[in-house]
């Protein structure tokens, strides 16, 4: 059946109008998205209207937007897409991925410092290890 291979469309048998007669009526369901407008903050889309004028960003586009805005300010994002030249989309993603980048090698640089750090504490309790080394040692039976 077609509703097996495409789930956009739907299959009705209604009677026809002579009688003892059938019909089978093939009709596509309704999208139930939401329009891009509704999806993405007013200082986006004005940014958006700016560079690309009447032209509105695709699905993809706009989940990418989406995708960025979960990570960054709506106002971020409308000044990347508004400012310098070339394409204002790979603008966007490059500097995303820059940000990206920065802080994923900061959060290295901290996680680095802390393990250095619990290291040094750990060689102060040294004593206590041996301490309970020799507790957790099996007592000799005579």
């Amino acid at each position: 059946m077609i509703v097996d291979h495409d789930s956009r469309y739907t299959l009705n048998l209604v009677k026809g109008r002579p009688v003892g007669m059938w019909r089978l009526e093939v009709a596509r369901r309704a999208r139930r998205t939401m329009p891009t407008e509704a999806r993405l903050p007013p200082a986006v889309l004005g940014a958006w209207r700016q560079t690309y004028r009447i032209r509105r960003p695709s699905l993809r586009q706009t989940a990418i937007l989406e995708d960025v805005l979960s990570r960054r300010p709506a106002e971020w994002v409308a000044a990347q897409l508004s400012s310098g030249t070339g394409e204002p989309m790979r603008r966007l993603l490059d500097a995303d991925t820059t940000l990206n980048r920065d802080r994923l090698a900061a959060a290295a640089a901290h996680e680095a410092a802390w393990a250095a750090e619990k290291q040094a504490e750990a060689a102060a309790f040294e004593p206590l290890a041996d301490i309970l080394r020799c507790l957790a040692r099996p007592a000799d039976k005579p």
